[in-house]
């Protein structure tokens, strides 16, 4: 599909949905477009020793949050941390530095996703620890991936090293869309706003056809309860 012409800030989204990013809104925020993006963007701008994706990295953080024994809000709150950069790409902390103006961009983008996916009465001490996993993450990522690179003089304290094996994007992307559309649950969002962020593209259809569902929790449940006796996988 194309974009109207002359609107140099509209973007074709995968779920077909044409998203004028001047006046991003709720309606426009989609599981889909999160979940395959964010797969498919590597970490680091790229300058990692391979590919290691962004849906991965959350994925790595929802599992801490887990492993930490967090809420399911907060759960989900790792999951969905980075998820407006399905919508603004993913820019490196050192270039975020140079643009001032994008830090608003930033805030008012990923404020309208946050709420698409019902987190928008998260405390700032829930978004704190949600920061501080997310840093974490980082830290022991670029050890793995970067082998030159210690992001912090002390290394943060963490349950479970991040899982930084190369895997398949599309397995990444759904591993990331069925925990999500379960945490959604869990975390007792609203059904309307589930509806609308898992309901596909713009006329309500599901792109299962072309990209696939989600696979069911169940399995990942149990092998979560396998590890709370004989202690998590590294």
């Amino acid at each position: 599909m194309q974009a109207p012409a002359g609107k140099s800030c509209v973007m074709a989204a995968i779920s077909g949905r044409q998203i004028d990013l001047s006046a991003f809104c709720e309606e426009d925020v989609c599981l889909l477009d999160v979940s395959h993006a964010l797969s498919l963007q590597c970490r680091a701008g790229g300058h990692f020793e391979r590919f290691y994706s962004v849906a991965q990295h959350c994925l790595n953080c929802e599992a801490e949050a887990w492993e930490r024994g967090l809420s399911p809000t907060v759960r989900l709150a790792c999951l969905l941390h980075d998820a407006g950069e399905a919508y603004l790409s993913d820019l490196i902390r050192p270039v975020k530095a140079l643009l001032p103006d994008y830090a608003e961009l930033e805030r008012r983008i990923d404020a309208v996703v946050f709420s698409a996916f019902g987190l928008e009465g998260l405390t700032p001490a829930e978004w704190e620890l949600v920061r501080r996993i997310d840093d974490a993450m980082l830290y022991y990522e670029f050890l793995a991936l970067r082998h030159d690179v210690k992001i912090f003089d002390t290394a943060p304290e963490v349950c479970r090293l991040p899982d930084t094996g190369e895997q398949p994007p599309e397995a990444v992307r759904r591993r990331f869309d069925g925990l999500c559309r379960h945490l959604l649950w869990q975390a007792d969002v609203s059904p309307h706003k589930i509806h609308r962020v898992t309901r596909g593209g713009p006329r309500g259809n599901t792109p299962s056809e072309a990209l696939g569902e989600g696979p069911s929790l169940a399995g990942r449940e149990q092998e979560r309860a396998a590890e709370s006796l004989c202690g998590p996988r590294m």
